[in-house]
């Protein structure tokens, strides 16, 4: 009662006009200090809020989830030896291992269309999908070794403006989920995806009733046969350590000190790419902070995230990354990309920052060569934009309409997509060509660090791989 006497007396003073004409000063000051300080301050409070409803918090502690585990070592080796893909075999082991210790999980195959829910290792569930991300675009359905984070009967997406039953987060923006609807239950179009795992509500709901919070999902293609690459005359005669692998296999065609550890490079470029169309639409976007160091940025306050993308790939401009990560905060953003890395068997890859040059980002040849494999089977859209700003995009052209891609790797036989350092850097550099064989077309991976002059080593290896 005591309480109520106070309350009714603040609210009867004549002084309270005053109270609040402070309090709205105090807070709109505050307001123009983050804003000053912090560009990006609202949408990260919106987006730290967004992490707690969609449970990425919780998938950020689980980051060291044993289900991580990397691929066996692939032995180094003078030719090419093996008949059978290993495309998926991340995913594949992962499985394998989680059968043999009588695991729950969830694996979701997109060649054939289904999901199993295991139980104790066995399958308990087999469902089909009926729909996920287009081939080539930028929502493609990201491949990898995953886990749910968050169960929400019935949630809302603010990306497609639609109602999705029985959702499971289990990377970034990506869902498993039912049929999904608009406010005036509308159903979705068969035709529209945003990347999501889509099941007819009757199924979603026996997947997301079986699944639990931490529970594994593995998803992935189902790894294609081919023949291996003839032998190549000759040696590459390549400075460093490198390696040079079959895209579709991951057979080494050669290689030395694979797992040699070195500072990352603007390769390390497309993982942040990689990293950012897994949990933010390209199409929004980002207010740029100071950016001196960037003549591009310096004069913008907002940028599109693809653009940001498209300057990143093209320039290696280290401003565009900055940007790209401030919609969560770098912190953050990194325990993304290093949870990334491992979900597709990046094993000794190791993010400290998002600056390319940093010499505490640390991999290997064999990692590099892994991501450019990754990229070329599941997110060509980043190989596309480090060869051209279009990419493959029906987009609207890039802002820049000067962006400089390197002429040297333009150059290269049959150049899908890469990056390479500045000369004497000793910094890893990367490429995926397309070569001609007897069986057809094939695309091949290489991967170098600690050559004087890195381009001119992947044209060499790239020279070296056109006369079988």
């Amino acid at each position: 009662m005591h309480n109520v006497h106070i309350v009714k007396r603040l609210l009867t003073s004549p002084s309270l006009p005053i109270y609040l004409g402070l309090a709205i000063l105090v807070i709109g000051g505050l307001t123009l200090l983050a804003t000053a300080l912090w560009p990006n301050w609202a949408s990260a409070l919106r987006d730290t809020w967004t992490d707690l409803v969609a449970g990425e918090a919780v998938a950020e502690r689980k980051d060291d989830a044993p289900i991580l585990r990397p691929d066996p070592k692939i032995t180094e080796s003078a030719v090419s030896s093996s008949t059978t893909a290993v495309s998926a075999s991340h995913v594949l082991y992962t499985r394998d291992r989680l059968v043999a210790e009588k695991k729950d999980f969830i694996e979701a195959n997109l060649t054939d269309m289904n999901i199993k829910v295991y139980r104790g290792g066995e399958v308990a569930l087999d469902l089909p999908i009926k729909g996920k991300g287009k081939v080539g675009s930028w929502w493609e359905t990201p491949v990898g070794v995953y886990s749910v984070s968050l169960k929400k009967e019935n949630h809302f997406s603010s990306f497609g403006h639609v109602y999705q039953p029985w959702s499971l987060v289990f990377q970034g923006n990506y869902f498993i989920h039912g049929w999904p609807y608009y406010p005036d239950g509308t159903p979705v179009s068969t035709s529209y995806s945003g990347g999501c795992i889509r099941m007819e509500d009757q199924y979603a709901k026996q997947v997301y009733d079986a699944a639990e919070v931490g529970m594994p999902v593995l998803v992935y293609k189902e790894p294609v046969e081919v023949e291996p690459l003839p032998d190549f005359a000759g040696d590459p005669l390549l400075e460093g350590d490198f390696v040079i692998a079959d895209v579709t296999s991951g057979t080494h065609v050669r290689s030395r000190n694979a797992d040699a550890e070195t500072s990352f490079g603007p390769a390390l470029n497309m993982l942040t790419a990689l990293t950012a169309v897994d949990y933010v639409n390209v199409e929004s976007n980002l207010s740029v902070g100071p950016a001196e160091g960037s003549a591009r940025l310096a004069p913008i306050s907002r940028v599109s995230v693809l653009d940001l993308l498209r300057l990143l790939l093209s320039e290696g401009d280290v401003e565009a990354a900055r940007t790209i990560a401030s919609f969560r905060g770098e912190e953050t953003f990194v325990r993304y990309m290093n949870a990334k890395a491992r979900s597709i068997g990046m094993a000794n890859t190791k993010i400290v920052n998002v600056d390319a040059s940093s010499p505490e980002n640390r991999t290997t040849p064999a990692d590099v060569a892994l991501l450019a494999r990754y990229l070329a089977e599941n997110r060509v859209f980043v190989l596309d934009l480090s060869r051209n700003s279009r990419g493959n995009l029906a987009y609207d052209p890039p802002i820049w309409g000067d962006l400089k891609h390197s002429e040297n790797l333009l150059a290269l036989p049959g150049f899908v997509g890469g990056a390479a350092p500045a000369k004497g850097s000793g910094l890893p550099a990367v490429a995926v060509v397309t070569i001609e064989t007897a069986g057809g077309k094939r695309q091949v991976a290489i991967s170098i660090a600690g050559a004087s002059d890195p381009e001119a080593s992947l044209a060499a290896a790239a020279q070296w791989l056109q006369v079988p």
